[in-house]
């Protein structure tokens, strides 16, 4: 399949994903843990779990954020009746659902944040706000924002190209912790296709202004 083909397809399975899924304020769209798998099966999806929080500076900001990758087709290599050895460790389809979740010793401070390096990435709706669930929290190990209303949702605005996506944030809130591996901060995902079983897996960056 040609190139031109591949992006279509990642650009019209993103789509077809995230066409039911509610939208906050700003127009971006709201995922749920349990859009990514439940508890019971995050070997099928939990590609790499979270990170430890790394700081990121600009000037006098400071933001924290962590990172997981999920594998939105719940197909982990590693989890599949006859896993690829060669392809360990990766999304066997080449979708990738990269997962930040950010936090500032300031609330009242706008940032800007622009996840770069991303492969295969269109605006048609790939990104948006991981928000958690609650009763009952069936996915407990996806990196999530607790503000189930979306009520504290920062109206930001967001400026894109094909190869990175920034936020402008007015803030970003102090939220609650989440249960067990939710995590605590305004989380935000995009969603990147590489070719099947590709190597290596381009990761994304992330920087503050």
């Amino acid at each position: 399949m040609s190139r031109s083909n591949l992006t279509l397809s990642a650009v019209l399975l993103v789509a077809t994903m995230l066409s039911s899924l509610p939208m906050f304020a700003s127009g971006v769209p709201i995922r749920r843990p349990s859009d990514n798998g439940a508890d019971g099966n995050a070997n099928t999806w939990n590609l790499v779990a979270r990170t430890v929080p790394r700081l990121l500076t600009a000037g006098t900001k400071k933001v924290t954020f962590s990172r997981q990758i999920v594998c939105p087709k719940f197909d982990v290599e590693d989890s599949l009746p006859s896993p690829v050895v060669s392809a360990t460790g990766t999304c066997d389809s080449g979708d990738y659902l990269h997962i930040f979740q950010f936090t500032s010793p300031s609330t009242t401070t706008p940032v800007k944040i622009t996840i770069s390096q991303l492969v295969n990435f269109a605006s048609a709706g790939n990104f948006g706000a991981m928000v958690c669930e609650v009763n009952p929290p069936v996915n407990t190990n996806t990196l999530c924002t607790t503000d189930p209303t979306t009520a504290n949702i920062p109206n930001f605005t967001i400026t894109n190209s094909r190869t990175s996506i920034t936020f402008v944030l007015p803030n970003i809130p102090a939220y609650p912790a989440g249960s067990t591996n939710q995590g605590q901060g305004l989380t935000l995902y995009v969603i990147t296709h590489q070719a099947a079983q590709s190597l290596p897996i381009q990761l994304p960056t992330v920087t503050i202004q």
